[in-house]
Formats: structure tokens, C-alpha cells, sequence
């Protein structure tokens, strides 16, 4: 995986904060709870916190490679990170020391504290790197047109300041470059292959400018895909990842079925609601096409009208008016696609993969979208990358964008983007029942930044840029030190 100064920078600090910070607060916790904790319990406890999160963080890829300002959906995932690590960690030593640890109300503010931390401390790296001109030196191999067409195709962005495109016969120092792109054209020159074959023995990082933009928008272009190109995104899938793919399917059913049992007294208030709400059936069968477009009956609770689709099959959109009342509240909080429990464990289903579709439309969409079959080549899933960034599809160029993000998952599918997946299915339903946004997508692209006056270094210019830092720093510091004796 290519690794950038930010990330090591970002990886560092997260280190030598986190665990002090974490310290300070368990001796807060344990002050305020009137309990006499043992400062190894103390030191272990937080030890154990940070080494699971530095853990979880890493292999959800949180500190994405070249996105440099964080988002707020990575805030929100880094949230529940650190609220269940700590309830893990909280849990165990409660069982293990028999003596009370920390009541709920502690354990959150624990946890917000800790998150705005990480979130202030990626910001404050970004704004540093961006102060000192730090730029990612990527060399492109390829035609002066190529790369005009690349830098039109990068939409503007705070991350997207820091990359610097060097066209390969005007650079020189090519073992200066952190990172090596080649437009697809460049195999079909042998001068071209030549140098790319060259740099790649080199043990340069070298990358298709394709995977390049699919890592900074988080989904592939369709008009620069192929069949060829998807034969070798399966070819190229690590072997974990294959191993992972076969004992899914074993491992689904088995928490499908827990989940089922411990779901049970929600899903009986939810279909009563269902049956009081309006006249009809509480469960709704409707056709739907799993791997290998065979056929079945997806179940859910009924969220519309019986005579819905009395004129035939409709897409389902925004604000549609055939949605019940109840029902509308069933979709924001997702409690309609409960019963797809029982599809999980029958194997129609996964939990995470493509959004099953009808059949009346496939015929359509698979005409008017080349590579719209491929999403039946893996099982469809009751959540997905594609379901949580681009919503509820209602025509073919909606369909088009989700295939889109169907594809970089299938590309990129294993553990850690199908719990990447489910984590940002909770950040979706929460924005959707507060914000009203059908997907993450509709979010603003930027993020918040801490904005420097412009004549800063002027000011400080008599004493140096070190010193700048070091009092940036230390106000960090002592603004997290008041926090945690606070």
C-alpha cells in the first residue's frame, strides 16, 4: 500500500497523543467515579485502547492515501471506533477486576474527546504541510495531452493542492518522485514502456492514473473501464481476500441468525406498527435478481400502499408519494430491510455487496449500461459501498453513478471494505434522518479547514518557521491538557 509523508505524520502524532490523552482521562474517569483504580490497570487499559484503535484505523484505511483534509464521515466512523473499543476494553476489565469502571455518560464524553482530538490533530497536519508547500511529486509517464486531461479530470480540492505532476521527459530526478502514474495509452509506446518497465524495477510505487482518481473520488470511471480491465481486477485480488470471499459466505448465516433472535422484539413492534398503520400484508415479496441473475423473493416490511403498483412496476424515488406514513419512518431508520435476515440465511443475500435489482428494470438498464450485468456476478447485498454514497437510484443515469461505486467495491471487496461499508451504513442513516440526504455523496466535498492569514509568515519571519510550530503545538497541548483536567 503506497505510503505518504502525511500518513506517516498523521500515524505518529496519533501515537504520542492518543495514549497520554487516553491516560489523563481514565484517571479523570476513575477521580470522578470516586474509585481507586491501580495505575497499571490504568496504563494498560489505555495501552490496549490505543494499540486497537492504531490497529483499526490502519486496516480500515481511514487516513485514505491521498486524502489529506478529513472528512466528517471519517469523524463520525473514528466516533464509533474509539465508543466501542473503549466499551470492549471497559467491558473486559470490569470482568477481569471486578470493580465498576466508568458509567455511560463517562464513556462518552471519553469518546468525543478522544475523536475531536484525531479529527483536530489531521487538520492541524494538513494546514502545517500546506504552510511549508509540502507537495506529493508525481511523475507521469505519458502525453502532454494526458495529462491535460488528468488535471481536469481531479476536481478541485483542499487534498488535491498538494499534488505536483511532473510530465516524465521534462523531470529529471526521477528518484525524487514519491509516486510514479502512466496514462493507458503509455503501453502502446515503446519508448514509454520502456522507461515505465524501467522505473517499475526501480522499486518506484507505480500506479495506472486510473487507480489514482478511483482513490481520490472512491469509485471507478466507467467510460475508461472494459471487460479486459475488470478480468484483471479479479485476476489481481489478494489471496486474503479470496479466502475472505469463501468464508463469508459461511460466517453470514450464522450472525444473520443471531441477529434475527436478538432483532425479534423490534421487528414484532415493527410489523404491528406496520398492520395498524394501513390496510395490507405486513411482510412485501417482490422479485428480485441475486449472482448469477437468478431469481428470488426479497423480503421486507411493507413501507407503501397495496395498490402501489397497480399501473405496474415504478422506481421507487424521493419524497415518493405511494410511501405510508409509518412507512416513510421505516425507510429513514432502514427497519424495513430487517426481515432480509431470513434472505442472508437462505444465501440470496450478503449483508454488504450490489442493491439486488428487479427484473423489470434490468432488461432496461442492462441495455442502456455496458457493464450493468456485472453487478450478478457476486451476491447482492442488503447494504453497499454504492447504497451509502449514491442513494436510492431512480433513473439510468442514477443507476449509471451507482454501477460506478458497485464496481470499486467489487474491485476492492474484502473485510475491510465491507466493515468500511457497514460502518458508513450508520453514518448514512444518521444523516438521513437529520439531514435529509439521501446519500454521503450529497455532503460538501470539503472540509473544514483552519484558516491562516495571508501575511502570517511575514510576521513571524524574524523567527523562523520552527518557531511557528512549536507554538502551534503547544497550544494544542495545553488546549488537550485543560480538556482532560478540565
Amino acid at each position: 500500500m503506497y505510503q505518504n509523508k502525511h500518513n506517516l505524520l498523521l500515524k505518529t502524532a496519533f501515537l504520542c497523543l492518543y495514549f497520554p490523552l487516553s491516560v489523563l482521562l481514565n484517571i479523570k474517569i476513575s477521580s470522578a467515579a470516586l474509585t481507586h483504580t491501580p495505575t497499571i490497570e490504568i496504563l494498560v487499559s489505555s495501552l490496549a485502547s490505543t494499540s486497537l484503535m492504531f490497529f483499526f484505523m490502519s486496516f480500515f484505511e481511514l487516513f485514505r492515501n491521498f486524502r489529506f483534509f478529513p472528512r466528517k464521515s471519517d469523524l463520525a466512523i473514528v466516533t464509533l471506533l474509539i465508543l466501542s473499543v473503549e466499551s470492549l476494553i471497559r467491558v473486559s476489565l470490569m470482568n477481569l477486576t471486578l470493580t465498576p469502571v466508568a458509567s455511560l455518560p463517562m464513556l462518552f464524553e471519553k469518546t468525543l474527546i478522544l475523536s475531536i482530538a484525531w479529527y483536530s490533530t489531521h487538520l492541524l497536519i494538513a494546514q502545517l504541510l500546506k504552510l511549508f508547500n509540502y507537495r506529493l511529486n508525481i511523475l507521469f509517464l505519458g502525453h502532454a495531452e494526458d495529462l491535460t486531461e488528468l488535471n481536469s479530470l481531479i476536481k478541485p480540492s483542499p487534498n488535491t493542492e498538494f499534488f505536483k505532476f511532473h510530465l516524465w521527459n521534462e523531470y529529471q530526478n526521477f528518484n525524487s518522485s514519491d509516486l510514479v502514474i502512466y496514462s493507458p495509452r503509455c503501453t502502446q509506446d515503446e519508448n514509454l514502456k520502456y522507461h515505465l518497465i524501467q522505473l517499475t524495477i526501480s522499486n518506484l510505487q507505480v500506479l495506472d492514473a486510473r487507480d489514482l482518481l478511483e482513490d481520490i473520488e472512491g469509485h471507478v470511471d466507467l467510460s475508461r473501464q472494459s471487460e479486459t480491465d475488470i478480468f484483471k481486477w479479479v485476476q489481481n485480488l489478494s489471496v486474503t481476500s479470496k479466502f475472505y470471499l469463501r468464508v463469508k459466505a459461511l460466517y453470514e448465516p450464522v450472525i444473520a441468525m443471531a441477529l434475527l433472535i436478538s432483532l425479534s422484539p423490534i421487528m414484532l413492534l415493527t410489523a404491528l406498527a406496520v398492520k395498524l398503520s394501513s390496510p395490507g400484508p405486513v411482510l412485501f415479496l417482490q422479485k428480485r435478481l441475486g449472482i448469477g441473475g437468478k431469481t428470488f423473493n426479497i423480503l421486507k416490511f411493507r413501507t407503501m400502499r397495496v395498490d402501489a403498483e397497480a399501473d405496474g412496476a415504478q422506481w421507487a424515488k424521493k419524497n415518493d408519494p405511494r410511501i405510508t406514513p409509518i412507512g416513510n419512518i421505516l425507510r429513514a431508520l432502514h427497519l424495513d430491510e430487517l426481515p432480509q435476515l431470513i434472505n442472508i440465511i437462505n444465501g440470496d443475500v450478503s449483508f454488504v455487496g450490489p442493491r439486488p435489482e428487479r427484473p423489470e428494470f434490468y432488461a432496461q438498464l442492462k441495455n442502456s449500461i455496458p457493464l450493468f450485468y456485472l453487478r450478478t456476478v457476486i451476491r447482492p447485498g442488503v447494504t453497499g459501498w454504492a447504497q451509502v454514497w449514491a442513494g436510492y437510484a431512480a433513473t439510468v443515469e442514477a443507476s449509471n453513478l451507482k454501477l460506478s461505486y458497485d464496481l470499486y467495491y467489487m474491485k476492492n471487496m474484502g473485510l475491510r471494505m465491507d466493515i468500511s461499508s457497514v460502518l458508513l451504513t450508520f453514518i448514512h442513516v444518521i444523516r438521513k434522518i437529520f439531514l435529509a440526504e439521501n446519500s454521503l455523496s450529497e455532503q460538501e466535498e470539503t472540509s473544514i479547514t483552519i484558516s491562516l492569514p495571508p501575511n502570517l509568515l511575514k510576521k513571524v519571519a524574524p523567527f523562523g518557521k520552527r518557531t511557528l510550530v512549536v507554538l502551534i503545538l503547544t497550544t494544542l497541548a495545553i488546549s488537550v491538557s485543560s480538556i482532560a483536567f478540565g
